[in-house]
């Protein structure tokens, strides 16, 4: 069959059509890849010289951090030997550089607003230590009251500032434990109380902070112990036991998310209180309960079991219970012994009691044994206190 005149001329033409429209949009096609290959080059390279300053700058803020801290801790240590110039002059280098610190570019490139006020109350906190050490009391609850007023009023949604969140209230809690060991227990209970009330505003926005509350009235009830006010601290106790079973665990369920070891301690201080308000029976029930969960806990505390068996022994004594409270008077010399060695002062409370019992119960000869090594430890340990190599730096 013979083709119609010029019907092979048009195919060609609609063939040669198609194909440069088809080599043009395959060369746009290349055009484009080229500018988006590009294009990527260049955020990859940008991303990355992105990414490497800010690790340099990273690297830059925590070696400024640290220098700070080590100034905090250089103004501490010379404000616990006594204070001095050396020790004013420290403190106010170290009250200058931080202050420097949170102003920089850099910590503001670091740290987002909220983050920045939270550091900020705790280089507070860090501050009123030393103060206090020096005796100066009023900078020391200016800063203090300054580090809550700021808890108080900055969020904690970010990341960052949640994580400062956390540091800040340890903090807080070594400088009510630095009240405490000065005897100023009223002091530490109010400050106390206040952040408790400011963590549970907080807690409604961030339930995460709920963790904290078994904690913060653990540490309460031991002010109220050291006060000897012992229904207040039967109250936190309590309270704190309660607080602590509603914690989820880290699992899904409601697993334990508290530690064995707080458990033991809040019975045992529970047990004490109990103890003190001559519940013997709810006393031995907590010490049972405290002896469980120490002995179970991943960090089992020597010199809380001594004291345990201490306990157990007191409880047994009040009851009339006189051998029971003879093996364990003897069982925790044998814990204090393992926890802090056969010469420490340490066991002086433990020989002394040991030895009231025995002489009770007329075995004088065995208390006498008792208080002379009570005797020479005493001794050795004035001794020790007195001698040149003591007094050292």
């Amino acid at each position: 069959m013979v083709c119609p005149s010029g019907q092979w001329g048009k195919k060609d033409d609609i063939r040669n059509e198609f194909s440069v429209n088809f080599l043009r949009q395959d060369a746009d096609t290349l055009i484009i890849m080229r500018k988006f290959i590009k294009i990527s080059v260049f955020v990859i390279i940008l991303g990355s010289l992105a990414a490497g300053a800010y690790f340099v700058g990273a690297r830059k803020y925590a070696g400024d951090y640290n220098k700070i801290i080590k100034l905090f801790d250089e103004a501490f240590v010379f404000a616990k030997k006594g204070g001095g110039d050396m020790a004013l002059r420290k403190t106010n280098l170290a009250a200058l550089e931080s202050q420097k610190f949170l102003e920089s570019p850099l910590t503001k490139l670091m740290k987002d607003k909220d983050s920045r006020a939270l550091l900020k109350a705790r280089f507070n906190l860090l501050l009123s230590k030393s103060y206090y050490e020096m005796g100066q009391y009023n900078d020391d609850d200016s800063l203090t009251a300054q580090a809550l007023q700021i808890a108080e009023n900055y969020g904690i949604a970010h990341p960052s500032a949640l994580l400062e969140w956390e540091i800040f209230q340890k903090e807080f809690i070594h400088k009510i434990n630095q009240y405490s060991a000065h005897y100023t227990y009223t002091k530490a209970a109010d400050y106390l109380q206040k952040f408790i009330s400011i963590v549970e505003k907080k807690a409604n926005i961030q339930v995460t902070l709920k963790k904290s509350f078994p904690y913060l009235h653990s540490v309460l009830g031991k002010i109220y112990i050291d006060q000897r006010k012992w229904a207040d601290a039967k109250a936190e106790y309590e309270k704190a036991l309660s607080l602590a079973e509603g914690i989820p665990g880290p699992g899904p369920g409601p697993g334990p998310g508290i530690e064995e070891e707080f458990y033991a301690l809040s019975y045992w201080r529970l047990g004490i209180v109990q103890l003190k308000q001559k519940q013997y029976d709810d006393s031995e029930k907590m010490m049972k309960l405290a002896l469980e969960r120490m002995t179970n806990s991943r960090r089992p505390n020597n010199a809380v079991l001594s004291e345990i068996y201490h306990n157990f022994a007191e409880i047994y004594k009040a009851e009339g219970k006189t051998d029971l409270a003879g093996q364990f008077f003897n069982k925790s010399l044998e814990w204090h012994e393992k926890a802090f060695g056969a010469e420490s002062p340490k066991l002086l409370h433990v020989l002394i009691d040991y030895a009231t019992h025995l002489k009770s119960i007329g075995s004088a000869d065995q208390a006498k044994l008792l208080e002379d090594r009570a005797r020479s430890i005493e001794k050795e340990a004035s001794r020790a206190v007195a001698s040149p190599e003591s007094q050292k730096d």
